[in-house]
């Protein structure tokens, strides 16, 4: 595939280290993303936002919330 046509599909080929890593470099644009890996091998990145617990809307929102005791859980 032509190095056009990669970049009209939205596609980059990384290579992954000898340590099994890949630096998306350029192509980060946030800081956090979320792996998920579907069947064949498939690997979806998606940014997503990392909120400390002891953020005051967060607390706010899991005391809204009705959350599982630790007895039921077990």
């Amino acid at each position: 595939m032509s190095d056009e046509t990669q970049e009209e599909l939205g596609e980059t080929l990384l290579t992954l280290d000898s340590r099994k890593r890949v630096s998306l470099g350029k192509l980060a644009r946030h800081d956090h993303y979320m792996i998920t890996e579907e069947p064949g091998g498939v690997l979806i990145l998606t940014p997503v936002v990392v909120v400390p617990i002891s953020h005051p809307a967060l607390r706010e929102y899991l005391a809204a919330k009705t959350l599982p005791s630790k007895e039921a859980m077990s």
